[in-house]
């Protein structure tokens, strides 16, 4: 499926699919948890380096950048994870294993499971899964609009991302894992 903008967008069914092709479990539980993080590449391994931040009660990652964007600001940001997020982040910390923090690293297995799983590997790389992920949340809880372009560190246009025409069996697949997403339940 793919947003208005023509990036692509992965469907719960997909996500699956390529959960079903990771290499081992190491690499089903590193891919489980840049899914349900939505980190950029170069955040990965945030969760080993500040592991204070992590509140398992509420179920958010405090991240605080410590670096400038291009825009001259920081991007402090707050994470909401479902519980399902939050076991995929918990089972990452068990594995203790760092992450090659270089996106060709992480494209180049995901283009790999994307052709084992019968997707175009073209349109598959770690963006994807980020946008994925914050479209998936527009589309569940569009009224925290604001707090899901917030922790994705969104700036361009977000109507692509809340327009994605998601069936009613995607938005099943996509309750059964983000939920009771954390996000949703602080107030406004």
């Amino acid at each position: 499926m793919f947003a208005s903008n023509g990036q692509r967008i992965l469907i719960p069914d997909e996500i699956f699919k390529i959960y079903r092709q990771t290499i081992n479990l190491e690499s089903h539980i590193k891919f489980a948890y840049i899914f349900s993080t939505g980190f950029r590449v170069s955040e990965y391994n945030y969760v080993f380096e500040y592991p204070d931040r992590i509140d398992y009660d509420k179920r958010i990652i405090h991240y605080k950048d410590n670096q400038w964007d291009r825009a001259r600001r920081y991007r402090d940001r707050e994470v909401y994870l479902s519980r399902t997020d939050m076991n995929n982040v918990v089972m990452f910390i068990k594995l203790h294993k760092l992450m090659n923090t270089k996106s060709y690293q992480i494209n180049r297995n995901l283009k790999i499971w994307a052709t084992k799983a019968g997707l175009d590997p073209e349109d598959v790389d770690s963006q994807t899964l980020r946008l994925s992920r914050m479209s998936w949340l527009l589309t569940l809880f569009p009224q925290f609009e604001k707090r899901i372009v917030a922790a994705a560190d969104f700036y361009k246009d977000i109507v692509p991302y809340r327009t994605v025409p998601f069936t009613q069996s995607d938005r099943l697949g996509m309750i059964s894992m983000l939920g009771d997403w954390s996000g949703a339940n602080i107030p406004i």
